[in-house]
Order: structure tokens, then sequence, then C-alpha cells
């Protein structure tokens, strides 16, 4: 029989974090569960530490399925892999640094079947060494007010791990292309948001998202320049393709422009600065006026090619944040 559920986990390099997120998985509350590991070449001990977890739980035994990939092809891939080696009729994406309540699978479930929806949210915790704190994510009654808002959402929306998604509508988005590992979650939230019909929420936090320093969403590189470029360009696309680019030009406008400030204030290579200085450049004619004043300051210092006086700037920016 198809599975209510599939949850798909991509693994690299998380030894430390294995262990809880697995016992997190199997100990639900929901028992018609599906699991796909998708082993990424992980380098250190995460696969043997998750098949021993495994041996705790004789009756999920069945219900896992680990995929080795033949060499490293980064999150992206390993989140399509998951996809294609599932078979339930809903899915659940979990990153094998976090862990999830025992019953989120259950209330969220219970919820989108309820309600006959396509998606259901939760909110999530962040965890960072000692400190927790709730995220509240965003659900609107109007979905068309969802779809606005998922656009120029910076995390907690985008984020898609806290959803539980029906497989039929994630089949109807344009794959993820390999490679796209930094801000997947966004592109795939975007087209989901625009093609569900009803998203429903439950107003508690069930996923734990673990602060990882080692993730590459904490280590700004050139690939995150790449990655943003690639990834605008395919959500243009897919609006176009949807006849709606027109409707959400100006928000999606913004909210590149904000992007492209975002990854200059992080990153500590200054090299980055100087070639991607004309990275939508166009669009920040247009929306410059719409940033925030730190956004707007690193712009216009790249623009005028004052890279080192950028560089101070953004330093001097995060240590004030730290500090904060």
């Amino acid at each position: 029989m198809t599975p209510q559920v599939s949850i798909l986990v991509p693994i690299f390099n998380v030894e430390k974090y294995i262990e809880r997120c697995a016992v997190s998985l199997f100990g639900q509350t929901f028992e018609d569960i599906e699991y796909v590991f998708v082993n990424d070449c992980t380098q250190d001990k995460s696969i043997e530490i998750l098949t021993n977890i495994l041996e705790k739980y004789p009756k999920r035994k069945e219900q896992v399925k680990i995929i080795h990939h033949k060499k490293n092809r980064g999150l992206a891939a390993a989140r399509i892999t998951g996809v294609k080696n599932s078979t339930g009729k809903y899915i659940l994406f979990s990153d094998s640094d976090d862990y999830i309540e025992k019953n989120i699978v259950e209330l969220l479930l219970d919820k989108i079947l309820s309600e006959k929806a396509d998606i259901a949210v939760c909110d999530f915790f962040i965890n960072n060494k000692q400190t927790e704190k709730i995220v509240e994510d965003k659900v609107f009654d109007d979905t068309e007010q969802c779809r606005k808002s998922i656009i120029e959402a910076q995390f907690s929306m985008s984020a898609v791990w806290n959803k539980l998604i029906y497989r039929d509508l994630y089949n109807s988005c344009n794959q993820l292309p390999e490679g796209l590992d930094f801000g997947e979650d966004r592109y795939m939230m975007m087209q989901l948001y625009f093609l569900a019909n009803k998203i429903v929420k439950i107003d508690k936090p069930l996923y734990h998202y673990v602060i990882n320093t080692n993730s590459i969403s904490h280590n700004i590189s050139e690939k995150h320049f790449q990655n943003t470029v690639l990834r605008w360009e395919m959500i243009e696309e897919f609006y176009r393709k949807h006849n709606a680019y027109d409707k959400y030009k100006d928000i999606i406008g913004v909210t590149k422009i904000k992007s492209k400030g975002e990854i200059m204030l992080n990153t500590n290579q200054p090299y980055l600065l100087r070639k991607y200085a004309d990275m939508f450049c166009e669009d920040e004619a247009v929306y410059f006026h719409q940033l925030t004043l730190d956004k707007k300051i690193i712009l216009f210092l790249v623009r005028k090619k004052v890279f080192f006086a950028a560089q101070i700037f953004s330093k001097l920016l995060r240590l004030y944040n730290k500090l904060i």
C-alpha cells in the first residue's frame, strides 16, 4: 500500500546531529510513514550512526530506504533523489541536523485532511547552542496574500521543512536544478504557494531548526552569488510560464535587490563584491529607494566601486549585530 507520508532526509557530514534527528523521526506517533535517507557521500560516520539507531526501532525497518549517491552532488540533488525514491501521498522534508516533535506528522496530516488543503504549516523552534526561541510562520486566509508574501519572505515562510506538502502539488512544480543548494527552499515554496488551492496552519512549534555553522547557508561564498542569480532567473521564468510575472513584478524586483544586499553584507570575500557589483543592476536602479538603510549603503558603495569601504562597512555592521 502507498504510505500516507514520506519523510525525506539528505545526509552529509552530520554525525554530531543525526542520532537526535533519527530518534525524533522514528519516534513519531503516526505509524504509516516512509523514510527516505539520501547519503550524499558523507565523509563521516553519519550512516553508521543512523543504522545503529534504526536497530532500536525494529517496526520502522521495513519503512526505511537509504539511497547512496556515488559522488557528492549537493543538497538540491539529494532532495530530488529523495522525492524520486519516495511514494507517500504527502511529503515532509527534514534536514539531518534538525529534529522534530514526536507528533508533527500526526498533527499536520490531520490538519491537511480535515480542511482538504494542499499544504499544512507549523511554527518552529530555532535552537542555537543553549538557547531556543519560537518562530511563528505566516499563513493568510487569503491564498493570494500567501502567494505575494512568499516572494518576499526571508526565512520562515520560505522554509520547506516545517510544511507537509501534497505530492501531486510538488510534482506540478519545476524540478530543482542540481547545484541550487542555497535558497532552493525559496524557489520551491514560491511555486508551491502559487499552485496551492488552500494552505493551512497549526499554531504550534513542531520543528527544531538547529543552527549549524558548518552548513552552506552560514558560509557565504561565490556559490551563494551564483545560486542567487540562478534562483531569480528561474523564479521569473516560472511566473512568466504561468502568465503572472507582470502581476508580481514589483515584489520580485524589490526582493531581488534585497537578496543582493544581504549576501554582500555577509560575505567575507571582498573580491565577490567587485565580481558581482553589477548583479541585478536594472532592478537596483528602479527599486533602490525601497531598501533599508544598511542595504542602501552597501549597494551604494559597491556601485561606486569603493570596495574597501564596502568591506569595512559590512564587517562593522556584522560586529554591531553580534553585540546587540
